[in-house]
């Protein structure tokens, strides 16, 4: 057989189309990753873990939000001060701020235009009071924004040359040419102005921020970054050094790290309304106790914003919240990502490559290797799995953000490729093996094989399974009278017959040799029921040619007397041959005990004789009679063989008549009862003259009766000839 060559055929596809599908995949992957299709759904998905291992107690408790929130308003539109507020409030905060000890303070408020005059208050004193508060605190920073040349139509203030850098001509910063400042006075009495212009990604969400802007060719920091670098006291170069080892994405953008749903519930941020610092600064001016305490904000960096939802200052951000998020709150986080470090590294290009790589491969790679589609698919979606909330960990304890679209689509692509490169080509190889071996094994044992070639062992293994030996009786005498051509068809009709019942029984026929017949149960594939399988065929074997020879009479055909041995064991079930030329077959002595129990039926003028290792496993399904306890030629070792006689409930009651009578002789026999045991056997021989296993032990009964057996005989027989 040729099996073993055709399943190396398809091994060595195997590798080969496991790379073709891998590289396929991968040309594939990286062009998806190229044209950035997916980029928007990427960004959510960076969302998901955001809010999946976003843990609001790693946000740096050193940050408080001083919030314009509607009480407040509320609070002043009850005594008179309708919105917007006087500047000198804002005063009174600093002054509050600088009393309790702050660090830094920090308006998320435009003051870009002058204040409008009321009657209860002098524009002129009130902004001269906020500006005069923030020259003496000497840590107060304002915002402004930017647009470029092309958008938008503010006039604004410029940003005076105090709070603007040289530019570093190595970096790429996104250019702006118009602003929209505080007023000039105030420019001059803060500490720095720092930008809060955010550009939204696609989908209008912020996930980013950059750190610095080209303002006119000149560099001014994002508040957020401004201020670190003040409190951290960096100066110039230390500042583009630090710029430069802060990770960003490929537009040099900083990816925020959420620390949770914020907004004004206060998990993330401590939140205090801005009324009651009013309320305190005036109090403390006063000599009053203050409605809160000024040791909340000690060493605090404190930012002062809007919450009112009046007031429109709120964003929609990467992470889901349970509230509107204000703006000062992003500043606050990327603050926050600064002072603690929790930088977001995005894997580079090359990480990307390595990924998409390893991803290629491995599904062809179990898809090619399993042969089972019912199996892949799990596999795969497991797969997905590990990748999704390993990507997943990976963000949320690491930091570290692997792509997650492009990845998964890239198993999608090898199962795809994998399945339609295996129905191109190995459909066709399976078509070929099918069409080759259905003359060997039944379709559904080459199926089973299809589905797992490795599992039959192509180097050799051991296994358990059954051997089946079968030859006619007396072919030479039949050979003599037929002309060759004749006797060959009959020989085929005959091997028909015998291999679709074997066939049928899932068997595997390993050769046939002259009138002879080897199969073997439960290989290739295994199956536990072997010894049983080999049973029944070998009895449907003899019932069909019992039909036959009556019908071979009449015709003037010869008629086939059929003589099977099997026998259940280990065996070596592999290759064996030379580089040349290798068969798929069967070694061991329990091949070579079948073939001698095949013999032996030549001795009891049997039809199948069964060993004692097949009828352990069959008992409970057949019929049998014990023949003898004997050594067979080139053995030492003596086993006990049986006749195979028919199926439970459905022997004929003639061979059950003679077993009982038979066995009790043979229990007769063994007790050295030579007389006795002669009365039975010729009582099986009434039955039927023709049972020359009776008429042997009838022989042995008279022997021994002249010439008795040693006192250690234990009844075995010990045969001289095949």
């Amino acid at each position: 057989m040729k099996l073993n060559a055709k399943l190396k055929k398809i091994s060595k596809h195997n590798s080969f189309n496991i790379a073709i599908a891998a590289v396929l995949t991968f040309i594939f992957a990286c062009f998806f990753e190229y044209i950035g299709f997916y980029d928007t759904i990427e960004s959510k998905t960076i969302d998901f873990r955001n809010t999946m291992t976003a843990d609001y107690h790693k946000a740096d408790t050193n940050i408080v939000m001083v919030a314009i929130d509607d009480n407040s308003l509320e609070f002043f539109e009850n005594n008179q001060v309708s919105w917007p507020w006087p500047r000198q409030f804002y005063g009174v905060v600093v002054n509050f701020l600088k009393y309790s000890g702050a660090k830094a303070i920090m308006f998320d408020i435009h003051f870009s235009s002058q204040e409008i005059a009321r009657v209860d208050v002098n524009p002129e004193e009130s902004e001269l009071f906020f500006a005069n508060s923030m020259q003496n605190a000497g840590n107060v920073f304002l915002i402004s924004s930017l647009s470029d040349k092309n958008k938008g139509d503010e006039v604004g203030n410029p940003i005076i040359e105090k709070h603007l850098f040289n530019m570093n001509d190595k970096l790429k910063l996104p250019v702006f040419n118009k602003t929209d400042a505080p007023i000039i006075s105030f420019q001059q009495s803060c500490s720095n102005v720092g930008i809060v212009t955010l550009n939204a990604d696609p989908d209008n969400i912020i996930r980013r921020v950059p750190l610095l802007y080209n303002y006119k060719n000149k560099v001014i920091p994002q508040v957020s970054f401004l201020m670190y670098q003040k409190i951290m006291n960096l100066n110039l170069e230390n500042y583009y050094s630090l710029f430069k080892n802060i990770p960003s994405d490929k537009n040099n953008n900083f990816i925020i790290k959420w620390y949770g749903g914020g907004g004004n519930t206060g998990k993330v941020f401590k939140y205090y309304p801005i009324s009651k610092l009013i309320v305190s600064g005036y109090k403390i001016e006063q000599g009053v106790e203050p409605e809160i305490s000024p040791s909340l904000f000690k060493n605090k960096i404190v930012i002062v914003g809007g919450t009112a939802h009046g007031l429109l200052d709120y964003k929609p951000v990467g992470i889901k919240s349970s509230e509107p998020y204000p703006g000062m709150e992003i500043h606050a986080t990327v603050l926050s990502n600064l002072f603690k470090k929790d930088f977001i590294v995005i894997n580079s290009d090359i990480v990307k490559i390595i990924v998409l790589l390893i991803l290629s491969f491995i599904v062809p790679f179990s898809f090619f290797k399993i042969k089972k589609i019912w199996l892949s698919i799990p596999i795969i979606f497991v797969l997905v799995l590990i990748y999704f909330w390993g990507s997943i960990y990976i963000y949320g304890e690491y930091n570290y953000l692997l792509n997650l679209v492009v990845p998964e689509l890239t198993l999608f692509f090898g199962f795809l490729i994998s399945s339609v490169i295996s129905y191109m080509v190995e459909g066709k190889q399976k078509k070929e093996i099918r069409k080759t071996f259905n003359r060997y094994m039944s379709p559904q044992v080459i199926d089973e094989i299809l589905k797992n070639p490795d599992d039959i062992g192509l180097g050799g293994k051991e296994i358990e399974a059954t051997v089946f030996f079968s030859d006619i009786k007396d072919f030479t005498s039949i050979s003599e009278k037929y002309p060759p051509a004749e006797l060959v068809s009959y020989l085929n009709e005959y091997f028909s017959q015998a291999s679709d019942i074997i066939l049928e029984h899932k068997a595997m026929l390993d050769k046939y040799i002259g009138d002879a017949i080897m199969a073997i149960f439960g290989a290739p594939i295994y199956r536990p029921d072997h010894a049983l399988a080999g049973c029944l065929a070998a009895l449907q074997i003899q019932e069909k040619l019992n039909i036959l020879n009556e019908e071979s009479v009449k015709t003037g055909k010869p008629c086939f007397i059929t003589r099977i041995g099997l026998n259940t064991g280990k065996m070596i079930v592999g290759n064996i041959g030379t580089s040349a030329r290798l068969d798929y077959t069967a070694i061991g002595d329990t091949v070579n005990t079948s073939s001698r129990l095949e013999g032996m039926n030549k001795q009891y003028n049997t039809r199948i004789i069964i060993s004692e290792s097949t009828f352990a496993m069959v008992k409970d399904y057949v019929e049998v009679r014990e023949l003898d306890f004997m050594t067979v030629k080139g053995k030492y070792i003596p086993i006990r063989i049986y006749e195979l006689l028919g199926e439970k409930n459905k022997t004929s009651n003639l061979k059950m008549e003679k077993k009982s009578i038979f066995e009790e002789g043979l229990v007769l026999y063994r007790n050295k009862k030579w007389i006795d045991a002669i009365k039975k056997f010729d009582e099986v021989l009434k039955l039927d003259i023709d049972d020359l296993a009776s008429e042997l032990y009838k022989q042995r009964c008279e022997i021994f009766i002249n010439d008795e057996p040693p006192a250690d005989w234990d009844g075995v027989f010990h045969a001289k000839t095949k």
